[in-house]
């Protein structure tokens, strides 16, 4: 597989977790970006993947929502083997 075909997968496995961990600790996106203290469009292109999502505010996301970067990454890592 080529890096760049991998990276793409990587960047979609982290989405897709971030938006289910959104949902199952009952937000949304828009309020999780009020509960952050982040612009919703700004936050928003992030999530969906329209501009690269900065690790800071990634892990402020998941600070936010109760999760651990390690929970976080082993989620996304068996998203990565099984699809």
């Amino acid at each position: 597989m080529k890096r760049t075909d991998q990276a793409d997968r990587t960047t979609a496995a982290v989405l897709a977790q971030l938006e289910a961990e959104i949902v199952a600790h009952g937000h949304d996106v828009k309020s999780l970006a009020a509960e952050m203290g982040k612009d919703y469009n700004t936050f928003r292109r992030y999530v969906v993947g329209e501009r690269a999502f900065p690790m800071p505010v990634l892990w402020a996301a998941l600070e936010s929502l109760g999760v651990s970067s390690e929970v976080f990454m082993s989620r996304v890592a068996d998203r990565l083997s099984h699809g």
